[in-house]
């Protein structure tokens, strides 16, 4: 499972594109730890891209992966869910990728883009 989390520590916007950092937490539903190697996600109006940390993650628990984000102010949050790709390691060492669809509408996610696509009155 996972989920958007604020994590906002920067961005830009550039002619209706935010760029910023943010984080997502996975949940291990399985019976086996996985390392999370690698994260990525696109669709017309949204870019994801894991920032090249691994995060082992026991069964049961939770971890946070840093991501960047690249958003387009007008598009970036349709109503159906990101697939989200995630090249995981199992504990045999073999690597899989998993998909899990992540709701970007109402997420902390589009709380932080629309802040910044919002026009400035005072530039």
């Amino acid at each position: 499972m996972a989920l958007t989390e604020s994590g906002y520590s920067g961005g830009s916007n550039s002619r209706g594109t935010v760029r910023l950092n943010g984080q997502l937490t996975l949940i291990n539903t399985g019976p086996a730890p996985i390392t999370i190697r690698a994260i990525q996600a696109e669709r017309p109006g949204i870019q994801v891209r894991g920032m090249g940390q691994a995060r082992l993650i026991r069964p049961g628990g939770t971890g946070q992966i840093l991501v960047d984000l690249t958003l387009e102010c007008s598009t970036a949050f349709q109503p159906e869910p990101l697939s989200v790709r995630f090249s995981v390691e199992t504990e045999d060492k073999r690597l899989r990728e998993a998909r899990y669809p992540v709701a970007l509408v109402g997420s902390a996610w589009q709380e932080d883009a629309l802040r910044m696509c919002e026009p400035r009155l005072d530039s």
